[in-house]
């Protein structure tokens, strides 16, 4: 269950009580693009109010009860800037703001790849040279994020596609204000696909962690464009509807109020929110908003040689960096350019597989790491200090602004999860262990050939069975001599003999005593 905070203190006062705008801002709203029929204010008491501007009632276009944030309709022939000024100085608002306008722009190249299968299934997973690099390959379908929920606030996750999504959930359109969230851009699916793309299926590609559930917030249209108040309410969408982890592969040059609200109100309520560091290869002071915000996983990109990206925005506030490609390049030789191919969905071509590159691509490769580690059991805070920890770490020694902490590397900081969980036998008490079966069936095989039986972890951790002791009813004792680790709530087989033929067939078997 999830608990829902508000964050009334966040900001304690008006920012501007004398109604001013600075330059500053006016430069940045203008650089950005805002929407003119819409102004977004929060009000000190956080209610919904009805002012008046000259006169005349102003239309509450939306509210936003979670973060207390409304957004008004500016009245034919105004300026949204003046009425801006006007609310700022009533004494009662904590911020007023232009709905500004946000955009994704990832470079992409169609690509039709030749149906080569490899020995993982996915025929296209030997042109996905990202998984190979942060170690998804690695993982089992054990650990592929089961039961964590990943809202990509994006353009949209259209379904049904040959490859597809596993576990994709209902979602929402705040871009047409409907129970759609259908892709018509391309990005969304994307993105998704490299989060959760169907695996081991025989089709397409693979995803970091396709046991995990897709959220689709559908954000950003055809074009790739969006605003403030679209996405602040996919945020509020995600954190009412139990999201675990928020993918944000967009970027913004301007700071805004109402968005550095919701995403302090989304970490408040304990979701991961990744966020791109944007595409303008400015690496001094570079990294774009959300990503810049406090808390927040800012994501850097790398090509195929572990390279930061020409395209990759970079500052202090980079937390990891992960493949982002660069389809100006074939490093590999597979004359294939080294972009990020998955699964994308336009109405104007349909279903294909596309090569894009960006920050954009390297953030659904942290958002699904995340999702395998807390899949597995890890919190958020344990999920992160194990991916920093176990990060490759490239340019100057330990953390620095072009990559963080270094290069996910998503099977050592599993290795590092289960690690931590895992108790010994030293560590157990009565009834932690039990046999759940044993079976000898003298009509199969000889009665000490065929003997074997299957013991249950009851406890919350896994456990190393090294070292302990099994007392038979004669003198029949062994202690386990190599490391044999049993999953919380799992099972393991001992038995005489590993051969099918010789054992009752009885299936795989953990230890032989």
């Amino acid at each position: 269950m999830r608990f829902l905070l508000l964050l009334p203190s966040l900001f304690a006062c008006s920012y501007y009580p004398d109604g001013t705008i600075s330059d500053g801002e006016i430069e940045q709203w203008t650089n950005v693009g805002y929407e003119t029929d819409t102004v977004l204010v929060k009000w000190t008491d956080g209610k919904s109010k009805t002012p008046s501007y000259f006169g005349e009632r102003l239309e509450s276009f939306a509210y936003l009860d979670l973060f207390g944030i409304q957004a008004l309709q500016v009245p034919a022939g105004e300026d949204p800037l003046e009425l801006i000024q006007y609310l700022r100085g009533r004494g009662d608002v904590e911020f007023a703001e232009p709905n500004l306008k946000t955009q994704v722009t990832p470079r992409r190249i169609e690509v039709d790849l030749p149906r080569q299968r490899s020995s993982v299934n996915d025929p296209y997973l030997q042109y996905q040279w990202s998984m190979e690099q942060m170690q998804a390959n690695d993982l089992s379908s054990d650990n592929w994020g089961s039961g964590i929920v990943v809202a990509v606030l994006d353009s949209g996750v259209s379904a049904n596609g040959p490859d597809g999504i596993d576990n994709l959930l209902a979602g929402y359109d705040y871009f047409s204000d409907d129970d759609d969230p259908s892709d018509e851009n391309g990005h969304g699916t994307h993105v998704a696909g490299t989060i959760a793309q169907s695996t081991n299926n025989g089709i397409g590609c693979r995803g970091v962690s396709p046991s995990a559930s897709i959220m689709p917030v559908r954000i950003l249209g055809p074009a790739g464009t969006g605003n403030s108040l679209m996405e602040i309410s996919g945020i509020q969408y995600a954190i009412n509807n139990g999201a675990d982890i928020l993918n944000m592969s967009l970027t913004s040059s301007s700071y805004n109020f109402s968005e550095a609200f919701a995403i302090a109100s989304a970490i408040s309520n304990g979701l991961v929110v990744v966020a791109a560091a944007g595409n303008n290869g400015d690496t001094t002071d570079g990294v774009g908003y959300p990503a810049k915000y406090a808390n927040v996983v800012a994501v850097s990109s790398v090509d195929y040689d572990m390279d930061l990206a020409p395209y990759s925005n970079a500052g202090p506030e980079i937390v990891l960096t992960a493949p982002g490609g660069n389809t100006g390049e074939d490093s590999n030789g597979d004359n294939n350019p080294d972009g990020i191919i998955q699964e994308i969905y336009r109405p104007s071509t349909g279903w294909s597989y596309a090569n894009y590159q960006g920050t954009s691509m390297a953030t659904p490769h942290v958002s699904g790491a995340f999702a395998v580690l807390m899949g597995a059991g890890a919190t958020k805070e344990e999920a992160l200090a194990a991916l920093q920890s176990t990060a490759i770490d490239l340019g100057d020694s330990g953390n620095d602004d072009l990559f963080g902490d270094g290069l996910i590397q998503v099977n050592d900081a599993l290795s590092q999860i289960t690690a931590s969980q895992t108790t010994g036998v030293d560590n157990l008490n009565e009834g932690d262990l039990l046999i759940s079966e044993i079976m000898h069936d003298p009509t199969v095989v000889s009665d000490h050939r065929g003997e074997w039986f299957e013991i249950y972890n009851a406890t919350s951790q896994s456990v190393n069975l090294n070292g302990m002791v099994v007392n038979g009813s004669g003198n029949e004792t062994f202690t386990v001599g190599s490391d044999v680790e049993i999953s919380a709530g799992g099972y393991v087989i001992f038995a005489t003999r590993s051969n099918q033929s010789q054992n009752g067939a009885i299936g795989t078997v953990d230890y032989v005593y």
